[in-house]
């Protein structure tokens, strides 16, 4: 049995173009603004980090934050979130970071949202929810902050014979 198709020759121009014209759906809706230590003992770690619809990715109802373990690094649970007005924010017993807008938000470009964590490398399934529940898009964040400096109790005097 011999199978023929025949395609006109600019339905496959047309094709990519309608390929090439659909909006981009790829990439990164969590920016990261920074990292700070909030205590030693216990461990305490902020993420400073906004929303950014640089992709037309569609409206914004809610996102999740939710702890994972990437490439064998230790779990970190949030602990606690903040939320500029336009969202408000609550963590759930599994240490999941939940950002809700409501109504939700057509157009958004939000900062000023952090998480509490109590290690570093923290990574996170950032998800996207649209209307109606659906998971819009997902983003493997690690939020990482660079590790204190130890700094030794000496006298202006020590210090001055170190570099004589």
């Amino acid at each position: 049995m011999n199978l023929r198709i025949s395609v006109a020759p600019g339905a496959i121009a047309l094709g990519a173009l309608l390929v090439l014209a659909a909006p981009a759906r790829a990439g990164n809706f969590v920016a990261v603004a920074g990292c700070e230590l909030l205590s030693q003992d216990p461990p305490r770690f902020r993420t400073d980090f906004g929303f950014v619809d640089t992709h037309l990715f569609g409206p914004l109802c809610q996102v999740r934050i939710e702890p994972t373990s990437f490439n064998g690094s230790t779990l970190w649970p949030a602990l606690a979130c903040t939320a500029p007005p336009a969202l408000s924010c609550a963590v759930d017993s599994a240490g999941v970071a939940v950002f809700t807008a409501n109504p939700c938000l057509d157009q958004w470009l939000i900062w000023n949202c952090s998480i509490t964590t109590a290690g570093y490398p923290a990574s996170f399934w950032a998800r996207l929810i649209g209307p109606n529940g659906a998971v819009e898009q997902v983003n493997l964040e690690t939020f990482d902050c660079a590790a204190p400096t130890p700094a030794a109790r000496r006298s202006w005097g020590s210090l001055k014979l170190l570099y004589r």
